[in-house]
């Protein structure tokens, strides 16, 4: 909800609103640097995941998945933050959110997805091993072309620790970095096509 003044000018954001957004604009920054270097997708991915939980302790988990959204579990190629537990829950790919629901819709209809984490206290509940790690809220970041191979989709899927944190800061800055992630998968296809076309060329005299 937007607020407003008793003038009904809208009201500045909070300090700590503006501050949160300026390091999430910052970390975006150094991932465009090493994007700008010309380094292959996973490296852009790495990168991606290492800067979001670094501008914030707000964020204590990042993980990106890269490739084709029908395989029976989307788990991670790769995963940085403190909450080391659910990320080594996920890589063992234990958790039946890599199954079925948000995370694999993202893939496939190339919509983003906001969910709260909250208690459900049944055996193996992944709501519940995520909660144990101070995980409130997730957000999926699809990216890629949605019409295109599978290996030019993926999927950027980051946790705070705070319930109603990306509605608070927008997803805005998640959207950025997932267009970076789509900006190395095609600067990486057309690597390979010039590639490609030196070797037809060298081959053909």
């Amino acid at each position: 909800m937007r607020m407003f003044k008793g003038d009904g000018h809208p009201a500045d954001p909070p300090a700590e609103l503006i501050l949160e957004r300026n390091a999430l604009s910052g970390a975006l920054l150094s991932v465009t640097a090493i994007l700008a270097e010309g380094r292959d997708p996973p490296t852009i991915l790495h990168a991606m995941c290492d800067a979001l939980v670094s501008a914030t302790p707000r964020l204590r988990l990042a993980w990106a998945y890269l490739g084709d959204p029908d395989v029976e579990r989307i788990r991670p190629a790769y995963t940085a933050g403190s909450a080391r537990a659910y990320a080594d829950y996920l890589c063992r790919g234990e958790s039946a959110e890599l199954c079925l629901g948000p995370i694999r819709r993202s893939l496939l209809t190339d919509q983003p997805n906001v969910m709260h984490i909250q208690y459900d206290g049944r055996a193996g509940s992944w709501c519940d091993r995520a909660l144990q790690d101070h995980l409130r809220e997730r957000v999926c970041i699809p990216f890629g072309d949605i019409g295109g191979a599978t290996a030019s989709r993926g999927v950027l899927v980051v946790y705070a620790d705070e319930p109603d944190y990306f509605e608070r800061i927008g997803l805005e800055p998640f959207f950025a970095f997932a267009r970076l992630g789509e900006m190395a998968l095609t600067q990486a296809r057309l690597h390979e096509r010039l590639q490609e076309m030196a070797t037809v060329d060298h081959l053909t005299g």
